[in-house]
C-alpha cells in the first residue's frame, strides 16, 4: 500500500497501521512508495498534530497493490479514496498510464496524442474517479488538460504511470508517479510542478 496527500487544506499528516506509524510528515502532494503489508483487514489512521483526521478499515488481499488517498471534501474537510492498483507490466513498446481525480468539485478532461498522432481523450472524470489504464505505444506523448496547451512527457517502454490530478491555490496541478517502482516524479520531465499543464517554460 502507498499514501497519497490530495488534501489541500489539511496539513502535514502521520499515518499508522494498526497503530504502528508507516509515513511520517506527508505533505500536500506528497506521494509515498509501496509499503508491504500482511494480507489481512488493516485500520489506517492519518494524524495531523495528534488530531484523527482519517479513519479508514480496508480487507487487503495477497498480492494486491493498493492507492489509499486523503481527498479532500468541497467542505473543506477530507475522507479516504481506495484504489487498487493493476500494476502488471504492458511489454516492450508499450506503456500504461490512468488518471485519477483528486479534485474537490471539477471533472477534468485528459487529452493523449502518443508518438503515432492517434489522439485519445477519455470521458471527463468525475470527483473522486479514475480513469482505468489506458495502453500507449511508448516513448513521448502530448498530454493536455481540459484543452489547455499540451505538454510533452517522455513515457517509457514495459512501464505503468499513474497521473494524479491535485487542487491547487487556483488550478490543477499534475503530478505523475511510476507504479510497479513506486517512484514519485512530477510532469514535465524537467522535474518542475506543472502549471495547468500549459506554461511553454516547461514543454520540451
Amino acid at each position: 500500500m502507498r499514501f497519497v496527500h490530495a488534501a489541500r487544506n489539511v496539513g502535514s499528516v502521520d499515518v499508522s497501521i494498526n497503530g504502528a506509524r508507516v509515513f511520517d510528515e506527508r505533505r500536500f502532494k506528497s506521494i509515498t512508495d509501496y509499503a508491504a503489508l500482511s494480507a489481512n483487514t488493516v485500520r489506517v489512521q492519518a494524524l495531523q498534530h495528534g488530531k484523527l483526521v482519517m479513519n479508514v478499515t480496508a480487507a487487503l488481499q495477497p498480492r494486491t497493490d493498493y492507492t489509499l488517498i486523503l481527498m479532500p471534501n468541497a467542505n473543506g474537510t477530507a475522507s479516504p479514496m481506495m484504489l487498487r492498483d493493476d500494476n502488471s507490466l504492458p511489454g516492450e513498446y508499450h506503456t500504461r498510464l490512468r488518471l485519477v481525480q483528486l479534485l474537490p468539485s471539477t471533472s477534468p478532461v485528459l487529452t493523449l496524442t502518443d508518438a503515432s498522432a492517434t489522439r485519445q481523450k477519455p470521458a471527463s472524470i468525475a470527483m473522486s474517479a479514475e480513469s482505468g489504464y489506458i495502453t500507449l505505444p511508448a516513448g513521448y506523448v502530448s498530454v493536455a488538460l481540459n484543452g489547455d496547451k499540451p505538454v510533452r512527457v517522455m513515457l517509457d517502454s514495459d512501464t505503468v504511470y499513474t497521473a494524479f490530478v491535485f487542487n491547487g491555490e487556483a488550478h490543477a496541478t499534475m503530478g505523475l508517479s511510476i507504479d510497479a517502482q513506486g517512484i514519485r516524479i512530477l510532469l514535465p520531465i524537467t522535474g518542475d510542478e506543472l502549471d495547468k499543464l500549459a506554461d511553454p517554460r516547461m514543454a520540451r
